[in-house]
C-alpha cells in the first residue's frame, strides 16, 4: 500500500468545503490517560470530535476501511510477557454531497498482551489517516505562546548570567 493521496476526476468542490471545515476544526483534546506510564493522549473518539462537526457542517462524510491485516512476531514486554503485534493498512476517504472525494492510504502499528493488538493497530490507522487528511493539532502544543515564552524568559535568564559572569 502507497502513502499516496487519490482524488476524483474533480475535486473543484470538494476543496473548498474542505478549506472551509479545516478552518473550523478544533484541536484534539487528550481525554485518554495511560496512568502505567503517567501521560495523557487523545484518544480515537478525541480526534473524532474535533474533527466531525465541521465535516458535517460542510457536507462532508469520512470513511475508514482496513484492506489488510498481517500478525507481526512475537514481542516480548519488560516484564516478560508475550506481546501480540499487528499491522493494518487501510484508507480513508473524504466524500463530498457532490460526490467528489479524496483519499489517504495509511499503516497503523498496534500490541497487546491479549485479544486488543489488531483494534490498537486500527485505532493507530485512523489517528494517523485524521492527522494526515486535516493536519489535526492536539491541544497541548509544546510550542505554545505561554510555554515558549516561559522558555525565553528562561534563556534570557541564563544568558543574563552568563554575561554578568555568573555562569
Amino acid at each position: 500500500m502507497s502513502d499516496s493521496i487519490k482524488t476524483s476526476t474533480s475535486i473543484a468542490t470538494l476543496m473548498p468545503a474542505l478549506l472551509l471545515a479545516r478552518a473550523s476544526i478544533t484541536p484534539a483534546s487528550k481525554s485518554g490517560h495511560n496512568g502505567h506510564q503517567h501521560y495523557n493522549y487523545a484518544n480515537e473518539q478525541d480526534w473524532h470530535n474535533a474533527i466531525q462537526p465541521a465535516l458535517i457542517a460542510n457536507k462532508i462524510l469520512l470513511v475508514m476501511s482496513v484492506v489488510a491485516t498481517t500478525p507481526l512476531e512475537v514481542r516480548q514486554s519488560n516484564k516478560g510477557s508475550s506481546q501480540f503485534a499487528y499491522q493494518v493498512e487501510g484508507t480513508a476517504r473524504v466524500i463530498h454531497e457532490s460526490g467528489e472525494w479524496l483519499e489517504a492510504c495509511g499503516v497503523g502499528h498496534g500490541q497487546d498482551q491479549g485479544d486488543k493488538g489488531i483494534y490498537k493497530a486500527q485505532t493507530g490507522l485512523k489517528k494517523y489517516l485524521y492527522a494526515l487528511l486535516f493536519a489535526l493539532p492536539t491541544a497541548d502544543d509544546p510550542e505554545s505562546t505561554e510555554q515558549a515564552q516561559t522558555r525565553t524568559n528562561n534563556n534570557n535568564n541564563s544568558q543574563g548570567q552568563q554575561d554578568n559572569g555568573r555562569w
